[in-house]
C-alpha cells in the first residue's frame, strides 16, 4: 500500500480547538466575575426588596419594643451607629477619614460630638454593609448612635438628595441633630443622600 504522506484533517493537531476552549473558559470567568460584582454591589437592595433585612436590635437600647430583646446584653465596646430599619450596624471613627470610610463611618470632626446640642455628621460609603440602604429610610425611622459608652437615640425627620458641594449637612442649625450621608447612585456617586434625625427624649 502506497502512503502519500498527506495528513488528513482528522489527524491534524487540535491546536485551534484548544485555543478556542481556553478563550471560552476565560469568557465564562469574566461573565461570572461581572455578575458577582453586580450582585455584591446590589445585594443590599435585593435583600431589602424581598424583606430579608435583619431589623433586630444588636445591642441594648431604650427604644426596644415590648417583648423584644437585643442580640447582645452589652453595649458595644466601640462607637457605632445602628439603623434597624435597614439592618445597619456600622463602626464610627473620628480619625483618619479615608481609613474610617473603608472600615465604617466617619464623624466629621468639624461637627459637634453627640449630645452637645449641635450638628453631628456621619459619612459612610454606599457599599454593602455600610450606608448602602440609607436612601430607603423614612421619617419616623430610628437611628441609634452609641458613642463612648453612651446611647443617643434619634428619629429621622427628613430624607433628601443634594449635590456633593452642599455644606448644609455640616452646618450648625441652632438645634441638636444627627446627619448621615452617602454617595448615590451606586455606580456613579455624583449626588448625596442626606438623612436628618433629631433626638428622641
Amino acid at each position: 500500500m502506497v502512503q502519500t504522506g498527506r495528513q488528513t484533517d482528522d489527524t491534524k493537531p487540535a491546536k485551534h480547538d484548544r485555543r478556542g476552549d481556553i478563550l471560552a473558559v476565560l469568557g465564562l470567568i469574566l461573565v461570572i466575575a461581572g455578575i458577582g460584582t453586580a450582585l455584591w454591589r446590589y445585594w443590599p437592595d435585593l435583600t431589602y426588596s424581598v424583606g430579608l433585612v435583619d431589623d433586630s436590635y444588636p445591642y441594648p437600647s431604650k427604644l426596644l419594643r415590648g417583648g423584644e430583646s437585643p442580640e447582645s446584653e452589652e453595649l458595644p465596646a466601640d462607637s457605632r451607629v445602628v439603623i434597624p430599619a435597614i439592618g445597619a450596624d456600622v463602626a464610627v471613627f473620628d480619625e483618619n477619614q479615608w481609613q474610617a470610610l473603608r472600615d465604617g463611618a466617619y464623624r466629621h470632626i468639624e461637627t459637634e460630638l453627640p449630645g452637645e446640642g449641635g450638628t453631628t455628621t456621619l459619612a459612610g460609603h454606599r457599599e454593602a454593609g455600610k450606608f448602602a440602604l440609607l436612601s430607603k429610610l423614612k421619617p419616623g425611622d430610628v437611628v441609634i448612635l452609641y458613642w463612648e459608652g453612651t446611647e443617643y437615640d434619634y428619629e429621622v425627620t427628613s430624607v433628601s438628595t443634594t449635590g456633593p458641594d452642599d455644606v448644609e449637612p455640616l452646618e450648625n442649625t441652632g438645634y441638636e441633630r444627627l446627619v448621615l450621608y452617602t454617595c448615590v447612585p451606586r455606580f456613579i456617586g455624583n449626588k448625596r443622600t442626606v438623612i436628618e434625625a433629631t433626638p428622641v427624649f
